[in-house]
Order: C-alpha cells, then sequence, then structure tokens
C-alpha cells in the first residue's frame, strides 16, 4: 500500500468495498485523484478504475450523481469505440492456440513417457518394490574384547538375498553407545536398519608380580605389597591402590602358604594373582632373607683358609614378568660356582631396585 493511500484511509471514512476498488487502483499505479471522492460508491469507482486500466479517458464518468449502471453503459461504448475487446478478443484466441498447441506436446510427451515406462517396467517397478529387511532386535551388549570379532551378520532376522546387503563399517575402539548403519539395495533404491550397539568394558585388570614363589626362613617378616610390580587397567589404568592382599602366612610355623593379590576395574572384572610362600626351618649355614631362597653362604673350610675375593658382583635382570623364581635360581648358580671356585668366601642375593621397583636379583660376594 502506497503512502498516498494511506494518507486517503486516514482522510475518508470508505466503505470495505470503496478500499478494495482503492487497492486494485493503487496496485496498478492509477491516479486515486480521480476516484478517491467518497461520494462514488464502489461500483461507480469500479467503472472509472477499468476505464484508467485500458488507457480510455473516464473524465465522461467523473460525476458521482450518474448511477453506477449508466457509467458500465459508457464504459462498454468507450471500449468499443477503442476496440478494446476486439482487441482482447485476439488476446484471448492467441491464448486458445497456445493452449491448444501445449495440449498436443504433453499428449506426445505422455505418450512416449508411456512408452519408455512400458520398455522398462521390469526396472521401473524396482522403485515401488518393497525392500525386505529386518533386525532381529534393536540394542545388543558387547564386549570389548570382542568387537573387533562382532559378526553383524548374527543380528539380521531376514531379507531377500536378491538384493545387495551391505553390513556396517563404523569403527569402534572404545567403550560407549554407536548406532551401526545396515544398507540392503535393490538396484535402484535403498532401505536402511539402525543397531545400537552398547560396548562394554569385559577385560580384567593385569597384576604383575615380581615373584609367583618365595622361600623364606623360619622368622622372617616379609612384606607382601614389596612384591607387586604393577596393576593396570585397560580403561581405569593404574590400580596397584586398589590391590587386595589375602595372606595366610605363618612365617613362625614351617610349611607352604600363599599370598593372594585381587583386584577390580570399574566394571567388575577381576583378576587374581598369588604367590606361593614356602617357610622353612632355620639353618646355621644360611642366612635369612625375605625373597626366594635369599642367603648368604660361607664355606666353613674356605674361612679357615685365607681367600681372596676374585669374584665380580653381578645382577641379573628380570627378563620378562613373573619369571623372579628363574631368575633368582640363576643368579644362585652363579653364586655357587664363584665358591666352589675359591673366589669369594661367601654371597648373598638381594632384590635390586629400579625406581622403588625390583627388577632383577643382585649377587654380593665376600
Amino acid at each position: 500500500m502506497s503512502k498516498k493511500l494511506d494518507e486517503l484511509f486516514q482522510k475518508y471514512a470508505y466503505s470495505t468495498q470503496q478500499k478494495y476498488q482503492l487497492r486494485l487502483a493503487d496496485e496498478k499505479r492509477l491516479d486515486l485523484d480521480i476516484i478517491k471522492n467518497p461520494k462514488y460508491d464502489w461500483e461507480q469507482m469500479r467503472e472509472i478504475r477499468l476505464c484508467m486500466e485500458y488507457n480510455i479517458d473516464p473524465s465522461a464518468l467523473c460525476d458521482y450523481n450518474i448511477p453506477s449502471d449508466s457509467m458500465e453503459k459508457i464504459r462498454i461504448h468507450l471500449f468499443e469505440k477503442a476496440g478494446i475487446y476486439k482487441e482482447n478478443n485476439e488476446i484471448i484466441q492467441r491464448k486458445r492456440l497456445k493452449r491448444f498447441i501445449l495440449c498436443f506436446l504433453l499428449l506426445i510427451m505422455i505418450s512416449g513417457t508411456a512408452a519408455i515406462m512400458y520398455v522398462n517396467r521390469d526396472y521401473i517397478m524396482l522403485y515401488f518394490e518393497n525392500i525386505n529387511f529386518e533386525l532381529n532386535c534393536q540394542k545388543v551388549d558387547i564386549g570389548i574384547s570382542k568387537i573387533k570379532n562382532i559378526d553383524y551378520t548374527a543380528y539380521i532376522k531376514n531379507y531377500d538375498k536378491k538384493n545387495k546387503l551391505i553390513l556396517p563399517n563404523t569403527k569402534i575402539n572404545d567403550i560407549g553407545n554407536y548406532t551401526v548403519t545396515y544398507k540392503i539395495k535393490n538396484g535402484v533404491k535403498t532401505k536402511e536398519e539402525h543397531l545400537i550397539v552398547h560396548v562394554y568394558d569385559d577385560i580384567k585388570p593385569i597384576i604383575n608380580l615380581s615373584t609367583t614363589s618365595l622361600v623364606i626362613q623360619e622368622g622372617t617378616n616379609i612384606s607382601p605389597s614389596k612384591y607387586i610390580v604393577s596393576a593396570i587397567d585397560n580403561i581405569d589404568g593404574d590400580l596397584r591402590k586398589d590391590i587386595k592382599i589375602e595372606s595366610n602366612v605363618k612365617v613362625n610355623v614351617p610349611g607352604n602358604y600363599k599370598i593372594v593379590y585381587r583386584v577390580r576395574d570399574t566394571e567388575k572384572n577381576e583378576e587374581k594373582k598369588q604367590i606361593v610362600v614356602t617357610v622353612k626351618k632355620n639353618e646355621s649355614s644360611t642366612i635369612n632373607n625375605d625373597f626366594p631362597g635369599s642367603s648368604n653362604k660361607k664355606d666353613t673350610k674356605q674361612q679357615n683358609r685365607p681367600i681372596r675375593k676374585t669374584a665380580k658382583d653381578k645382577i641379573f635382570y628380570f627378563k620378562t614378568i613373573g619369571d623372579a623364581d628363574k631368575i633368582y635360581k640363576q643368579a644362585e648358580k652363579y653364586a655357587k660356582s664363584m665358591i666352589i671356585l675359591k673366589k669369594a668366601r661367601g654371597y648373598e642375593i638381594k632384590p635390586f631396585k629400579k625406581d622403588s621397583i625390583n627388577v632383577g636379583w643382585k649377587v654380593s660376594f665376600e
């Protein structure tokens, strides 16, 4: 609505029909001053507007005392004189011819399309075919240790094997919920089904101990926690502080005992390791030590002889977790060989630590 029309609406109290005629004139950018007189009824306004619309001088109609039906007759006479109707008839004839041509072309196109559809009817029917594909569940729970070997076909209830099936290829590397997508194609369209895969932690923590067995002398105190090398979980990380230790060792009573180490991660996956402890009676030739077979053996005969220490102290490192007992035997064998060769009077085998962790056995000679 133009500013001028807005001013007219504010100045005069037009009826709804008069306002409509003024709006039509305003939309076609006609001179509103010619029909703004509120004394014109809406039909008179219409006749004047139609004259202006067809570039006919409306001055013969601009008298509100002329009835609207008389105005209409005058307008028709003016239109006939100006050849408006003849021109309109020609326009109508051209429009009819155009419609006929368009209808003819449309008919040709429809016929051609129908022929093409008939030739390719089997292919086209694939667009309307119902693709049958169904999963037997919407959600599955799988442990992270099994995710690499997941068989997605196990969750398919049924499908038409003539269609192409594309299994999910979503990469899953951690715990959590994943939405994987199945696709099945019939050649022209694709159907998708989604499966929620809940991956949970089913991997036990790993407890590494410096040994699996201990031999101690009667009365030797031991600290079970010192044999813990590490406790690692794939999700929770370091769990050494969460290890629970159960021990039935009686250091003053010779016999066989066990120290049991247990740890759980947040998913309640539990790992258990143990150390077998053998408590031996005291022997005069052995100095007590709280590690497997640790001793300070001295040949009494050698003590009576002046033996010069030529044997070199040596460290025997653990090669793998849990082989502490095996490495101890190697260290002991070496120590005894030096005594036999009279290169030392006695020896002592103690744990060798690095960064507060037992990494091997150290043989020291006297």
